[in-house]
């Protein structure tokens, strides 16, 4: 049975960095500077898919297994994160454009 650690590995790294994007996003998206917040969720949504993906596999290892659900783990966060920081990022932009356009 071959076992998919090298698709675990790419998963890992696919969820580390949805979950630095969402929170730095969720740090930063206040300053209206990039949508990071979207990138976070594009991220971590594939980072689910992938992960039910594996579940459906044959039986795992046990480690696998554990670090599967370590990674579901961080992906429902970075999801959160970049949902906090998408909202951070659009009331950031709409208060721009109102004091923009009120100036005027």
């Amino acid at each position: 049975m071959k076992l998919p650690l090298d698709e675990v590995a790419r998963l890992e790294g696919r969820t580390m960095l949805a979950l630095a994007l969402g929170l730095t996003s969720a740090l930063i998206g206040w300053l209206c500077t990039l949508p990071l917040g979207i990138f976070a969720l594009f991220l971590a949504i594939q980072s689910e898919a992938a992960i039910l993906r594996l579940e459906d596999h044959d039986p795992l290892p046990e480690a696998v297994r554990g670090r599967l659900v370590r990674l579901q783990r961080c992906a429902r966060w970075s999801l959160v994160l970049g949902v906090v920081g998408t909202v951070f990022f659009l009331v950031s932009l709409v208060r721009f454009l109102w004091l923009y356009l009120s100036s005027a």
